[in-house]
């Protein structure tokens, strides 16, 4: 493999630094690839193979040299070597064996994923990257953007149980250190890649990916964090188009965006509806839309508008509303009744919704949507407060009473 991968990379350096005629001269790739195919597969059917990961560095080589292929002779080939250096990578991972980062160059994975357009090749590169994750996260976590805006311009669009397979291990094995070592800074982004593609993704395979997603990301954050972004995309669709067809559209992601949330449990839900209420509290309000908002939103407020910023509040509230009302949850909700999880997410709800009416009473109420995004909150707060046992309610009530908020204690 060094000899085949040296010969090669020295007659590419000899034809880049002699020009054309050097380059004609130069022996072609194709010439040693039934050499290379033979002494891969004869590898990939060897039972076990000692000092695997030596092999590392030669083969990342050959994969470098065939990124630069542009011929479709080399796709076998390079799904050769991909395969290999993911069964030494999955074999690595298995027994606790660490390969030297030095040997891993995760810049060459990503271009084979950027020039390749076959579907074999970029669910082999993506089974790669999820074992590389395994033992050296940081250097996919460099790369991540690369690799999720590739999924969601072509991966996710794949419509096979083999593709969406590896589009599962992909996400369960390199989300986790994006959330673990980039936090919302990395996830937002990620989040945001999968959004923008739902339209794109077969129907019958969203849900899963998205719940993938959600429970591998972690469901308390980011479970909220993708409704949100849902709710975002609906309402720059409905506010840029008003045909028929673009509302049926609209329909469409808040359902989705409630059935993925009937899948979480009811206090996982509850704790949902009220992260994307409380979301609604650093927004800007009234006549100021521009004053500053905190880091914590995933949604893109900076280029929110008024109308958009007065859209989203309703949107939200109204997403809380039903969910809160709707069949699903109620039924969910009903099997498991009053649990401390539970108790304690709806005080805390009612106190968000509180001071979310406080805050859209002092705000300009001339607008007909402030008007009907506090009826909304007073809704939502009646959804919550339906929901109460009665010892919980009056524990929320004592509780309230207490606050410092002096307006919190009318209301």
């Amino acid at each position: 493999l060094s000899e085949i991968a040296a010969k090669l990379a020295v007659d590419d350096s000899d034809a880049a630094r002699a020009g054309k005629r050097a380059r004609a001269q130069a022996p072609d790739v194709a010439s040693v690839l039934p050499e290379l195919g033979t002494l891969l597969e004869y590898m990939q059917c060897s039972p076990a193979l000692a000092n695997s990961a030596a092999l590392v560095p030669a083969l990342f080589s050959l994969l470098n040299v065939f990124v630069s292929d542009v011929g479709s002779s080399t796709e076998y080939a390079k799904q050769l070597v991909l395969g290999m250096l993911t069964r030494i990578c999955d074999e690595a991972n298995a027994a606790g064996v660490v390969i030297p980062e030095g040997f891993i160059r995760v810049d060459v994975i990503v271009q084979v994923i950027r020039t390749s357009d076959r579907p074999q090749t970029h669910n082999q590169t993506l089974l790669l990257l999820a074992a590389v994750a395994g033992m050296h996260p940081q250097a996919v976590l460099h790369n991540v953007m690369a690799i999720f805006t590739f999924m969601g311009a072509n991966a996710v669009r794949q419509d096979d149980e083999y593709s969406f397979h590896v589009i599962q291990q992909t996400l369960e094995r390199v989300i986790p250190p994006v959330v673990r070592d980039g936090g919302a800074e990395n996830a937002g982004p990620v989040l945001r890649v999968f959004v923008d593609a739902l339209s794109h993704i077969p129907r019958h395979r969203r849900m899963a990916l998205f719940s993938t997603l959600v429970r591998t990301m972690g469901v308390d954050v980011y479970g909220p964090a993708v409704v949100s972004l849902l709710l975002e995309k609906n309402v720059r669709r409905m506010l840029s188009r008003t045909s028929e067809d673009a509302g049926k559209e609209n329909d469409d992601i808040v359902s989705f965006a409630l059935s993925l949330t009937h899948e979480l449990l009811p206090a996982q839900q509850i704790g949902c509806a009220e992260a994307v209420v409380r979301d609604l509290l650093l927004l800007p309000s009234g006549d100021d839309e521009t004053a500053p908002v905190g880091q914590e939103l995933f949604i893109d407020v900076a280029h929110m508008g008024s109308r958009q910023l007065r859209a989203y509040r309703l949107v939200a509230l109204d997403f809380a509303h039903q969910l809160l009302t709707s069949r699903q949850f109620r039924a969910q909700f009903d099997r498991v009744r009053a649990t401390p999880e539970i108790n304690t997410r709806l005080s805390s709800a009612t106190s968000t919704l509180l001071q979310v009416i406080t805050r859209l009473n002092t705000a300009v109420v001339e607008r007909a949507a402030e008007k009907q995004a506090l009826q909304l909150a007073y809704a939502v707060l009646d959804d919550v407060n339906a929901l109460m046992e009665r010892r919980t309610f009056v524990a929320t009530v004592v509780s309230l009473l207490e606050q410092s908020d002096l307006k919190i204690r009318r209301k």
